[in-house]
């Protein structure tokens, strides 16, 4: 999956949260399933609490903001 593809989904999930028609355990569950990598080798995956993105350190998963679109190419 790539960061565009990930992030639409991302936002189509967190408008189903909004909605009521995703709970937060299944928008978590999605969520948990969205990991992506960057073109520096960085795993990336939306929250599972809603709210942005997050960055894997090598140890554990941080809240960070994802490179730009022309940062990735």
């Amino acid at each position: 999956m790539q960061f565009e593809e990930a992030q639409r989904k991302q936002s189509e999930l967190a408008g189903q949260l909004r909605q009521g028609s995703l709970t937060s355990a299944q928008y978590a569950t999605a969520a948990n399933k969205m990991q992506v990598r960057d073109t520096d080798g960085s795993w990336w995956q939306p929250s599972p609490d809603g709210n942005g993105w997050l960055r894997y350190t090598g140890t554990q998963w941080v809240p960070a903001t994802p490179p730009s679109p022309g940062e990735r190419a």
